[in-house]
């Protein structure tokens, strides 16, 4: 038999088997193959208990089951599939040899799990699950390039539990072979399995698929829950079958399923969830049923999320059966705390061994049983430092510091960090070697060659349930040395700084050890520095002497000057410190709104001195620098088209296509590159062109500069080894960088950076017109993805937007990403021509390079200091250093295994810290701070940005200082309102909200004021919107959508429709401006999701240092322009928009413009600024207004609405 042959090293002696069973004596389990019995081995001297399955033929199972097997687990190594030691074929005995399982199988502990000193807790089944999950995904995807294996038999007394509560699948003899790669692979086999489990589809036509898997899965997943097994009668004759289960999650009755010893420990927000993947698996269409890829990540997301939840459980206790799980990767495991401490003389606790054991919970740094003894007080806040005398040698002689602590200060106590933590992690010692536990028995055992041998390790940092930090992976070593900085902002209430030490594999990171430092140890900004004991999850020690080295300090905002005087005066401000690019000093910018300005369409403004502010056309600029331009013409884009005109209605200027008119400056000599994101949904299938769920025209604009000079470069988004988001983020930066005259007989180079989409629907005005302009401008220009189908008729998309031109040292930098860029995506791709396209100005005689750049004189009222910002990683640029400890050097961050570059976020986070008096926001997205959600603290929206304005209102409000923000969204992210991507933003939106306002809440209670303010006189959020009345100028089209109840019929009957706010800005005291590409959600201020870039700028002669009053530069000019277009006027009050009188006449301007949007009879809006439709109580609290729970004419929740299962592609 080539099956046998194949597999001779694994052949094992009767005589051999006979002996380590004693003869078959000590029987484990029984079942349609035969017998199973313990055993013990000895493999190359070592003694190992395993499992021996014995065929007995008149079970009526035979060879072909047995040879299955065989050839499906030989050869075979994860850590969730049960392993395969041996096999006997002598004569008619036919044996398998597998690891041996510990702790049973699964069905075991739901068959008693009515007795809750048995019962298995909720956090344990999700691992179990989870592992299963693994186990069977790994079958389905992952055996062979061209093959994957549908078990046929999943059930809970096939998933086997080993001695560290890992669960492994067990049982392939039923399993069959089926082709990898196809959509919906199957066999054609004789029906069996187990009745219950397998789906009716399967035994009336024979036919399986690994749908079919997945259904038998989704019952398992209801036995869990439950804690009863399938078809089993339990006393109280409950009768679990999928039908049944099926009909209690419709009527919503899984309060009567769960099992009754989970009911205290299922939160339900986790029952539902859980309940949900369930529900799906049992879909009974296969087709709608999920695949194991998806049901495995949805899994662990879920017990991520119940894990982090443990761990930011007050009491800090820790449950020992912790110590059988392994954890996911990113996952802050549950509250885990150093050993026990001895209290000698001195106050200091010692480190000691000798922790609790059973399931006594053990005691946090600060918190210890037994009595303190010593003489006169003791404070931590009277020492400058933590001591380091050593206090206690192990037997290794590994010496441990002494810690100061104060007894009196609980570990439940949360404070709130906001600063800075500046973090080293040095080094760790001794840590044990969880590879050699984790491989499979074969592997140990010399069967498998060249897999590694040592723990691959790294670090994450988590304050509250954010994780703020990752360390570079350290591979094979169990003394890792990382030498890694961290200088990391927060705004975060926490009661411990956790490190955990990870090792990195390819199954899933495995969680070690932790360290855990309080927050009140640090609160006073105490310096700590040593090494500390790593404990693991049982409460004790991971390995003897295992220790991290690390050095910690907290920076409290009250004693960081930087923020003191918002945008600094004089030659000493550095602008945003710690960034990738430095400030650049002189230099000219513009700023634009919108595509396009209409000679007198907005009022006229005055500026310092009497200077009249000038309203610019963005496009037309860009069309012009394009045409002047002489050596380069680089365009970055998430979206360029070809066919897009950037010049309209203009008396002597041709209305060139951008296609056409790169293509002729490329043939006049100019280098012409475009770096594009490549969407990976266009695609041309058997000569079929697909546009891509993006519709960004990537393809069609590559086809078009085919064959020509252009040179177009489509890049996927890579955001780290060995993911696979090539598919879900995307490159969002958005700059035009050209060359241009600088006089003299030189060229220079400059930019322009903002939401600049060349593309289809972005061309605009501050008038936004709906209708009047759909046979003129926007006659080949429609767009608008909220309506499906039928399109005439239809109101376009009116598109707002932010954008800026940078003419000085900071363009040149603008110009760095972009070649950093280039260099990476042509290396990446393997393109060398590409790779030498870019233009060396240094060897252009006429171009001046970012040193020979003229800067403005210091004394030039005009003049500007630039600064560029980024988000993005070491994927996606070339010449960030290999070197992870070299990445403070360069202001970078380590995560894991990218170089990140997330300035952006640093300079929100400074420029909001540093805010007087008001700050203005307009952005597509407002998603953040997640961890200080009242519900859902785990999702990992983790950027600072809305916590740190309600940090800075509160601070106002207990200072008795006027402060205001006022931010512009749009009324939906853009697409369909209804969606469920689209409701899941409005409702991570909406939680956003709400938490701010309850932060501003509790600092007016805080001062007594909440009778006198509410919440909305220092926050508001507005939305933007248009209205048309029909008039005789306008053209109206025969044809017409359906003219009912549709979103079509109604938007066109109603004439009206939102204007979608595309901007990415922000206006800080009408001194400092940010514009970028970067929206405010986790996605593209993370840095190693979406690429993006920003710009951040001001005028030193006009900032509030300078002045020592309201500046009246170019910034103030800019602010009061954005507002004439969106409020239709312009008032004496909109000068102070931190006074209550502005903040209330705004809101009430904004509230008549939402009424005349929402009223039934059509009437022409004056302005466009309306409140974001939503009420806000006294308290903060965030509803729906009465009577508009939905978007008028296209629906959609306004608040949004959360669908069971997470993910974190809409945050």
């Amino acid at each position: 038999m080539s099956i046998l042959k194949e597999s001779q090293h694994l052949k094992i002696s009767l005589k051999d088997i006979e002996l380590a069973t004693q003869n078959f004596q000590d029987c484990i389990g029984k079942g349609g193959y035969g017998m199973v019995y313990k055993g013990q081995l000895s493999f190359n001297g070592v003694s190992t208990t395993v499992a021996v399955k014995r065929l007995i033929e008149q079970y009526g199972q035979g060879l072909k089951e047995f040879l299955m097997e065989i050839q499906l687990l030989t050869g075979q190594n994860h850590p969730n599939l049960i392993s395969l030691l041996g096999y006997c074929d002598e004569g008619k005995e036919k044996i398998i040899v597998y690891e041996y399982a510990g702790h049973g199988s699964l069905d075991q502990y739901l068959k008693r799990s009515n007795d809750a000193k048995q019962s298995l807790t909720w956090l344990e089944r999700l691992k179990i699950c989870v592992d299963a999950a693994r186990g069977l995904d790994y079958l389905h995807n992952h055996v062979g390039k061209h093959q994957s294996i549908i078990h046929r038999d999943i059930k809970s007394s096939n998933i086997l539990l080993d001695h560290n509560w890992i669960a492994k699948i067990s049982d392939l003899g039923l399993s069959k072979l089926s082709l990898s790669g196809l959509n919906r692979s199957f066999v054609i086999s004789h029906a069996c399995g187990t009745p219950g489990y397998c789906e009716p589809e399967y035994f009336s036509t024979g036919i399986v698929t690994k749908e079919s898997d997945v259904y038998s899965f989704g019952v398992v997943l209801f036995e869990v829950f439950c804690g009863r097994l399938c078809f089993t009668k339990h006393d109280d004759g409950f009768l679990l079958s999928a039908p049944f289960v099926k009909g209690c999650y419709e009527k919503k009755k899984l309060d009567e399923l769960v099992d009754p010893t989970l009911r205290e420990q299922v939160s339900f927000e986790s029952m539902n969830k859980f309940s949900s993947i369930a529900y799906q698996c049992l879909h009974d269409d296969r087709a709608q049923r999920p695949r194991m890829n998806l049901v495995k990540k949805e899994l662990e997301e879920l017990l991520e999320l119940e894990a982090k939840r443990l761990a930011t459980d007050e009491s800090g206790a820790i449950d020992y059966r912790l110590s059988k799980l392994s954890m996911l990767e990113n996952l802050p495991s549950a509250s885990t705390s150093p050993p026990a401490a001895l209290i000698d003389q001195s106050g200091n606790a010692k480190y000691q061994f000798d922790g609790p054991h059973g399931d006594q919970p053990v005691d946090s740094f600060s918190s210890f049983k037994g009595s303190l003894s010593h003489s006169g007080s003791h404070n931590l806040y009277q020492h400058p430092s933590f001591t380091h005398t050593p206090s206690f040698a192990d037997p290794q002689n590994q010496q441990y510091q002494t810690v100061s602590i104060t007894p009196s200060i609980k570990a439940s106590e949360y404070l709130l960090l906001h600063g800075y933590l500046d973090i080293w992690i040095h080094e760790a010692k001794n840590l044990p070697n969880i590879v050699m536990f984790r491989k499979t028995l074969g592997a140990v055992f010399n069967r498998l060659r060249g897999t590694k041998t040592t723990s691959d390790l790294y670090v994450t940092i988590g304050v509250a349930s954010a994780v703020i930090g990752r360390t570079d992976v350290f591979s094979n070593s169990e003394n890792p040395v990382w030498r890694q900085r961290f200088n990391v902002p927060v705004a975060n209430h926490a009661a411990k700084v956790r490190f955990f030490v990870k090792d990195s594999d390819v199954a899933g990171s495995q969680l070690i050890g932790i360290v855990a430092i309080p927050v009140q140890q640090i609160y006073s900004g105490t310096r700590i520095d040593g090494f500390f004991p790593v404990i693991g999850t049982c409460g004790k020690p991971c390995k003897t002497g295992a220790s991290l080295r690390l050095t910690i300090q907290y920076f409290s905002i009250e004693k960081l000057g930087l923020y003191n005087n918002g945008v600094g005066a004089g030659p000493q401000y550095i602008g945003v410190p710690g960034t990738y690019f430095p400030l650049r000093r002189g230099g000219r910018v513009t700023l634009y709104q919108d595509a396009h300005v209409h000679n007198g369409c907005l009022p006229d403004f005055k500026l310092d001195q009497g200077r009249p502010y000038v309203h610019r056309s963005c496009w037309n600029d860009i069309f012009d620098a394009i045409s002047k331009a002489r050596h380069l013409i680089y365009i970055t884009g998430w979206s360029v088209w070809h066919q897009v005109k950037l010049v309209r209605g203009l008396a002597n200027t041709p209305e060139y296509t951008l296609g056409d008119l790169l293509k002729l400056r490329s043939q006049e000599g100019v280098k012409v590159l475009l770096l594009i994101w490549d969407d990976p949904t266009s695609r041309s299938i058997l000569g079929y062109e697909l546009d891509g769920l993006m519709a960004t025209h990537d393809e069609e604009t590559r086809r078009f500069f085919k064959n020509s000079s252009v040179q177009v470069l489509l890049v996927p988004r890579i955001a780290g080894k060995g993911k696979q988001e090539v598919r879900i983020y995307t490159h969002h930066q958005k700059t035009v960088i050209v060359d241009a005259d600088a006089g003299y007989g030189k060229r220079k180079i400059i930019a322009f950076v903002g939401g600049l989409d060349l593309c289809d629907g972005r061309y605009d005005s501050p008038q936004h017109p709906l209708f009047r302009t759909l046979q003129t401008v926007h006659a080949d220009d429609f767009h608008n993805p909220t309506f499906m189908g039928n399109l005439a008729g239809c109101p376009r998309e009116p598109w707002h937007d932010m954008h800026s031109k940078i003419d000085g040292p900071a363009a040149y930098d603008v110009l760095t990403n972009f070649e950093e860029r280039w260099l990476k995506a042509a290396k990446s791709l393997g393109l060398k021509k590409l790779y030498d396209s870019l233009l060396r100005i240094y060897r252009v005689p006429d171009l001046l390079g970012v040193n020979d750049h003229p800067s403005l004189d210091d004394q030039d009222p005009e003049g500007w200091h630039v600064q560029i910002f980024r988000s993005i990683d070491s994927n996606s640029v070339k010449g960030f250093p290999k070197d992870p400890t070299e990445a403070t050097n360069k202001n970078l961050v380590c995560w894991k295994n990218v170089l990140v570059d997330m300035s952006i976020h640093t300079a929100y986070v400074k420029a909001i810290r540093s805010a007087q008096h008001f700050i203005y926001i307009e952005n597509a997205y407002f998603i953040g701070s997640s961890y200080n959600w009242s519900s859902y603290k785990d999702l990992g929206a983790n950027n600072l940005i809305p916590m740190e304005l309600a940090l800075k209102i509160a601070s106002k409000i207990r200072a008795n200082e006027r402060f205001a923000v006022y931010v512009v969204i749009p009324m939906w992210p853009e697409g369909v309102p209804t969606a469920t991507a689209t409701q899941r933003i409005l409702f991570w939106q909406n939680k956003t909200m709400e938490m701010m306002y309850e932060t501003i809440y509790n600092a007016l209670v805080e001062v007594g004021l909440e009778e006198v303010f509410s919440p909305q006189d220092y926050l508001n959020f507005f939305c933007l919107g248009n209205r048309e009345a029909m008039g005789p100028h306008d053209n109206v089209v025969d044809e017409s959508p359906d003219s009912g109840n549709t979103p079509q019929g109604l938007a066109r009957r109603n004439r009206r429709f939102m204007i979608y706010v595309h901007s990415k800005g922000m206006i800080v005291d009408d001194e400092y401006v940010i514009i970028g590409s970067a929206n405010i959600n986790q996605r593209s201020l993370e840095g190693i999701r979406d690429t993006e870039i920003a710009m951040g700028a001001y005028q030193p002669h006009h900032t509030w240092a300078t002045k020592l009053s309201n500046p009246r530069g170019q910034v103030y000019g800019y602010r009061m322009s954005l507002w004439a277009e969106h409020l239709g006027l312009v008032d004496d009050l909109f000068t102070q928009p931190e006074s209550i009188e502005c903040v209330r006449h705004v809101r009430s301007l904004s509230e008549a413009n939402w009424k005349q949007f929402a009223a039934d009879e059509v009437s022409e809006m004056r302005g466009h600024l309306m409140k974001y439709p939503v009420e806000v109580d006294p308290k903060g609290k965030v509803r729906s207004i009465p009577g508009c729970v939905n978007f008028p004419d296209v629906g959609g929740q306004i608040v949004g609405s959360f669908l069971a299962i997470q993910e974190n592609l809409t945050i």
